[in-house]
Parts: structure tokens; C-alpha cells; sequence
């Protein structure tokens, strides 16, 4: 079920045959992930609750870092959701988690490349105008805001 539009008046009403224990509820948002920058930062804020990223970093308050994410922002975010969610195992190693390893050019395109060919295989993602050379060069920014 979906709601007809977006506001407080909309609900899902079930009606049980009997008397029983709800033991949990699930919901998801309508709303699709849009990929603005704006969109962005309110999604990292909720989800690194402490606004701490791996690099010891707090969690960038200016709009530019959002609209034209630095090669080290992004990886922080992608090391993050690694490391709390468990997202892309087997994706990526600890050797590409660790940013410090990551100090020629090419091992940063086979970073990008990677988490790129991953998000192209997700199903119902929707396949992303992007490639890691976009990236490092900090081109095509929405679509790096995206994934």
C-alpha cells in the first residue's frame, strides 16, 4: 500500500480476525531518494548519528562538500556505512577502507569502480550515469550525490 499523497491525514488501517500479538511493525518511506545534495546531507546526518566520520573528521556543515563531494568525503561515507551497517561485504576490502592506501590514482579509480559496478547490480537501484574518472575529477556531481 502506498499513500495517495504525502501528508499527516493518511493512514493504513488492518483488521485482525482475532485478537493477537503484534511483535513488530515495519514501514519505509514513499518518498525516492532524489540524489540532491541537500537530500544528502540530511540522510548522513540521521544515519552517523555521532556526525563523526572515519577519518576523525565531524561531519561537514558547508554546502560546497555536498555539491561537489572531495574524493576523501566520499570514501569517508562509503567507510562509514561499511563499517556500521556491514553494506557491500565482500565489495570491498580493509585494504580499500583504508584511505591511506589509497595514494595513487589508480587505486582510487578501482575504489570508485567498484562501489560503481556494486550499485549498477542493485536491483530497482537504477543504473548510474557515472564513472569513477567523474569522480576524481569531481564531475557529475548529482550522480555522485546519488550514490
Amino acid at each position: 500500500w502506498c499513500a495517495g499523497k504525502d501528508c499527516a491525514g493518511e493512514y493504513l488501517e488492518v483488521n485482525l480476525p482475532e485478537d493477537c500479538f503484534i511483535s513488530g511493525v515495519s514501514t519505509q518511506g514513499c518518498a525516492p531518494l532524489t540524489g540532491t545534495w541537500q537530500q544528502t546531507r540530511e540522510l548522513l546526518r540521521h544515519v552517523l548519528k555521532d556526525h563523526t566520520l572515519p577519518s576523525g573528521d565531524p561531519l561537514p556543515s558547508a554546502d560546497r562538500v555536498y555539491m561537489r563531494p572531495p574524493v576523501r568525503f566520499l570514501h569517508d561515507v562509503v567507510t562509514a556505512l561499511v563499517r556500521g551497517f556491514g553494506i557491500l561485504s565482500g565489495v570491498l576490502s580493509e585494504e580499500d577502507l583504508d584511505f591511506s592506501r589509497l595514494k595513487t590514482k589508480e587505486s582510487r579509480l578501482a575504489f570508485f569502480e567498484k562501489l560503481i559496478r556494486y550499485a549498477n547490480s542493485v536491483e530497482g537501484a537504477g543504473k548510474f550515469d557515472l564513472s569513477a574518472v567523474d569522480i576524481l575529477k569531481g564531475e557529475n556531481t548529482f550522480e555522485s550525490g546519488r550514490l
